[in-house]
């Protein structure tokens, strides 16, 4: 009964997700945007480093890192 949960885990487990991650300090915030690979390891596609101080907060610092993006979608 558990072996379709196990092997629907596995499968989620290896398919491909992009997650975008963050180090937010008062000085500089740090964005990466990272794809799992079939290990379940992650590779840093894109990384930007912006001076905090400079925006009136996160969701613009976001907006600005997104706005550049240009990594292609993942493979499925």
């Amino acid at each position: 009964a558990r072996a379709p949960l196990l092997r629907a885990a596995a499968a989620w487990y290896r398919s491909p997700m992009r997650v975008l991650a963050g180090d937010i300090g008062g000085t500089k915030t740090l964005l990466a945007i990272l794809e799992r690979q079939p290990d379940g390891s992650f590779r840093a596609l894109r990384r930007e480093r912006f001076a905090s101080g400079e925006h009136v907060g996160l969701a613009p610092i976001v907006r600005e890192f997104l706005a550049r993006e240009a990594t292609p979608p993942p493979e499925r």
